[in-house]
Formats: structure tokens, C-alpha cells, sequence
């Protein structure tokens, strides 16, 4: 059951669906380039280091052996590494060579619903159905690219990812990639620099974004506009994304808690319930393919995650510079630059801690606000011929305590979940699958859409390609907020509650920005 929000919280609902067709129709009619001021907002990232140095040893760095090393951190975000080495030892080619929940009393359902589910065959690449949204032109300097990117749908339709096009599993390929065709929806900038820098600011959604303009002109400033991210929107998947340029489907991290041979593997900390799972489910295999087309640049990021196991999974063969606090990023990626770096990859988890933590108020502006400082700092330090590429993996919702219990019809039809809170895999006792579908659409369907495994990959949730290995990860039927919702599993916790999510399929959590600045 969906814990009581109170009458307060449905009037509110109801306001902003209102409010949500006068504000879409005034930025239609508005002559500049503002962001409907109180939209619905929702959001996460880290980086830095210095070619060839070794970190400071204020913490030691994770052993091969040594469990549980990323446990007390927030576990919804965080990024690791491969190893250390000297810069410039990457020969020249392509086109870029580079070196928690809470448990509630059970009280009446009083969310607003759309009260339909997406049937196959409608639309998937429409999208912003979220309450007052804002269609935003796409920046490119002076002009604009082809067409605005962003369309209104129906609340009640899954956003579902651009992987042929704009998506952050694109980025790194149009950067790096010599054979691939440069896309119209990267600002020419990032293709014509001598050096980058990618910077990935973890749980910054391009709707938070636009409607906070005013607290982070540095970012408004800058060329670009909306991408999508992937399926499941969480931070596992989306870096394996961008990282490697491959589809969930085919790199086969699909989520943050992924079911392998009856167990559930916790991606970010590499841990099943037994304990550290590096000896058991070696990273490398698990996600064999080799990061940044296998051009092993230099990466910048917090030091403590350079022997994690997601590390070895999605950022294999690389050379990692560890940074402890936001404050030296600057420096470190200053010098990685000043030291002929073409290519420079860093990562900022700061927006995505708050948010998890704290929502989408007061401390998650402040958050943005200094991560715009952030920005403006590194745009200053840019030599010239220098872009900042700057995205995200994914956006946020701001569910505060609205968890859903599954209903004991559903239960008894569930061996085990994966996935997380906005993205619930259930995986059905033998011979139950149907029962298990039946009864997740008859409780749940007015907060969720519900897919049975096969429908995700006919309806392309996970690229035009989906391995043996990925399939098998999956469960048998996804539950997936449409709601300000998450789904309560008893198996999935942190060591706080979450108050801003993400990992659905709404425009708040799969849209993010992609924007360029130079010197």
C-alpha cells in the first residue's frame, strides 16, 4: 500500500497538473529563453586526479580483499577505476587519440494517477509527461540545431531512450571514434577542440536544470540541450553507458541491484549477501568490454573507488588520478590538461548525494548552485582550444516517503526483487509468471507501468540488441514508477532513506543535459 501523503499533498497533485497545461502553453509563447519558473523539479555526480601521481594515503586504498571498502557511502552513485600510469602513453588514432527505505502503517492510496498503462506499439521515443514541463530550444551558440528535441506526451507513456541518437551512450564514441559520423545534436565545439574534458555531474536532470536556470548560469550559459539517458536511469548502468558506448543490452549492467544465478548482485558495492563478490564474479568478465575505445585516458575521480568492483566493470583499462575533495578537481584536471591530455574524463557525485538525501529544496539548490561554481572554475582553467563537455547519467524524483508496499497477492507470487526502488524486478516462483503479471497489474498498475520480460525488449527498453547474458539478468516482470513513488523490498537497503530516486522511465529521470563550453 502506498503510505498516507495526506490531503495537502493530493491538492498539490491536482494543482500541478492544472498548472501544468498553462505553463507548457505560456514557454511555448515566450519570446527568450527562460525556464517556467517552479516547475516540476527532480536530480546526482565527482572527479579528479593527476597523471601518474600517487594519492595522498588519508584513506588506504581498497585490496583485492578486502569487503565491504564503498560500504557507508550513499549507494545510489559512485564511480571507480582502473590504474594508475604515466601520461601519454596512448598512441595516436581515431579521431581523438587519448592515453532505504522506511516502513510505513498501511494507509488509502491518495496519489493522483493517469490510471492507464502504455499498450505495445504506442510511441516510444515521445516524451516530458511529467507535471509542467518546459520545451526547450536546443543552444548551439548563436543558433540552434535542426529542431527542439523535446515533444509533450501524455503523462502515462515510459520515456524511452534515444539509443541511436541522442544519448549519453553516444558521447564517447563521437568524441573518440574517428569512423563515427559527427552528431547534429553535439555542438561543434566538442568535435573541433584539441583537448576535452567530459565531466559527468551525477543525478543532474536537464528538467531540474531548467528550472533553475537562475541559480546556475554558468550551465544556461553554455551550448546544448536535452539527451537521454538509458534504461534503468541509475547510476550503474548509465556510466557503464557512457564509458563504453554500449546499450544496456549489450554491456549487460542492467541496474543498480542485478540478479546473477539466484542472488543479487549490488553493482555499486560489488556484494551479494554473502559479502564482497570480487573473488566470486570477477568484474572484468562480467562486463568485458574496454572503456573509452580502448584509448586508456586519464580519469579523474574520488581515490577510494579505484579497486571497487564496478570499477573493474566499466572503467577497465584506463589510468586513474584520485582526488579526496570537490576542491582539488580543478587543479588536477589543470594539470592533466597543462600535461597534453587530448581527453579527460571526470566525474562529480555531489548533486546526486543531495538529492538522495535531502530531495529537490533548499539543499539540493545550494548543491547545483556550487556545482555551477564548479564549472565556471574549470571553464577558467581551460587552455585554449579547450571544450568542457559536461552530462549527466541520469535525472531525479523527489519521493519523499511515498513507498509502496507490494500487495500480498503480488508476494506470494515472488521467489525474490532485483533492481531498486523505481525500477523493481520480480522474479516469479517457478510456474507463477503469469499469476505474478496478473496480480502486479491488478494492485499496482495505477502507480507503475508493469512489463513482462519480453515486452522490455520488444518495446527496445534496452537497445536493438540485448546479450544471452544481459536476458539472463533480468527478471520476470518489471514494475516501474510512473508516480512519485518506490517500491518497498525488505533486501534493499542503504544507510539512509532516500528522499529523492530515480531509476524510471519518466521525463524527470531520463532526460539530461549535454552542453559544451571552450576557451
Amino acid at each position: 500500500m502506498l503510505a498516507d501523503v495526506g490531503p495537502h499533498r493530493e491538492e498539490h497533485a491536482l494543482a500541478l497538473v492544472v498548472a501544468g497545461a498553462v505553463l507548457v502553453r505560456l514557454a511555448e509563447v515566450a519570446d527568450d529563453d527562460r525556464p517556467v519558473d517552479r516547475a516540476h523539479d527532480l536530480g546526482e555526480g565527482d572527479l579528479l586526479g593527476r597523471p601518474g601521481e600517487h594519492v595522498a594515503t588519508a584513506d588506504a586504498p581498497l585490496g583485492a580483499d578486502d569487503a565491504g571498502a564503498l560500504e557507508g557511502e550513499e549507494d545510489l552513485l559512485e564511480v571507480g577505476l582502473g590504474e594508475r600510469g604515466a601520461i601519454g602513453d596512448v598512441a595516436d588514432r581515431g579521431r581523438r587519440a587519448v592515453g532505504v527505505h522506511r516502513q510505513r502503517q498501511e494507509g488509502p492510496t491518495r496519489i493522483v494517477t493517469t490510471g492507464r498503462d502504455l499498450h505495445p506499439g504506442e510511441s516510444t521515443s515521445e516524451v516530458l509527461g511529467s507535471v509542467a514541463p518546459r520545451v526547450a530550444a536546443v543552444r548551439d551558440g548563436g543558433g540552434s540545431l535542426a529542431a527542439d528535441r523535446l515533444e509533450r506526451t501524455a503523462v502515462d507513456k515510459p520515456v524511452l531512450p534515444d539509443y541511436p541518437g541522442a544519448c549519453i551512450a553516444n558521447i564517447v564514441p563521437a568524441l573518440l571514434d574517428g569512423t563515427v559520423e559527427a552528431p547534429a545534436w553535439l555542438p561543434a565545439a566538442a568535435l573541433e577542440a584539441d583537448q576535452v574534458v567530459l565531466l559527468v555531474l551525477d543525478g543532474l536532470g536537464w528538467e531540474q536544470l531548467e528550472a533553475r536556470r537562475h541559480l546556475a548560469p554558468t550551465l544556461a550559459a553554455m551550448a546544448g540541450g536535452p539527451i537521454t539517458s538509458v534504461t534503468p536511469t541509475t547510476t550503474a548502468t548509465a556510466l557503464t553507458s557512457i564509458a563504453t558506448g554500449l546499450t544496456p543490452g549489450q554491456h549487460g549492467v542492467v541496474g543498480y541491484r542485478v540478479a546473477v544465478d539466484h542472488e543479487v548482485l549490488n553493482i555499486l558495492r560489488w556484494t551479494t549477501p554473502d559479502g564482497d563478490a570480487r573473488r566470486r564474479i570477477d568484474p572484468h568478465e562480467f562486463q568485458p568490454t574496454a572503456a573509452f575505445c580502448s584509448q586508456r585516458p586519464c580519469i579523474v575521480t574520488k581515490a577510494e573507488f579505484v579497486s571497487s568492483g564496478f570499477s573493474g566493470a566499466h572503467l577497465s583499462e584506463v589510468r586513474f588520478n584520485g582526488y579526496r575533495v570537490p576542491s582539488t578537481l580543478r587543479v588536477e584536471v589543470r594539470n592533466a590538461l597543462r600535461a597534453g591530455e587530448p581527453f579527460v574524463y571526470a566525474y562529480y557525485d555531489g548533486i546526486d548525494k543531495v538529492a538522495h538525501e535531502y530531495g529537490l529544496a533548499d539543499h539540493y539548490d545550494a548543491e547545483l548552485q556550487a556545482a555551477d561554481r564548479l564549472v565556471a572554475d574549470l571553464l577558467s582553467e581551460l587552455p585554449a582550444g579547450t571544450a568542457l563537455v559536461i552530462t549527466a547519467d541520469h535525472g531525479q524524483v523527489d519521493v519523499g516517503d511515498n513507498l509502496v508496499e507490494l500487495h500480498p497477492d503480488v508476494l506470494a507470487q515472488v521467489s525474490f526483487q532485483s533492481g531498486e526502488g523505481r525500477f523493481r524486478w520480480l522474479h516469479a516462483r517457478p510456474g507463477r509468471t503469469d499469476a505474478l503479471l496478473e496480480a502486479a497489474r491488478a494492485h499496482h498498475a495505477d502507480t507503475g507501468w508493469v512489463r513482462r520480460r519480453e515486452e522490455t525488449v520488444e518495446e527496445g527498453w534496452w537497445g536493438d540488441r540485448v546479450t544471452d547474458a544481459a536476458r539472463q539478468r533480468f527478471g520476470d516482470v518489471a514494475l516501474v514508477a510512473r508516480e512519485p513513488v518506490s517500491y518497498v523490498d525488505a533486501a534493499d537497503t542503504g544507510p539512509f532513506e532516500l528522499i529523492g530516486r530515480h531509476g524510471s522511465l519518466t521525463s524527470a529521470e531520463m532526460y539530461v543535459p549535454l552542453l559544451v563550453g571552450e576557451r
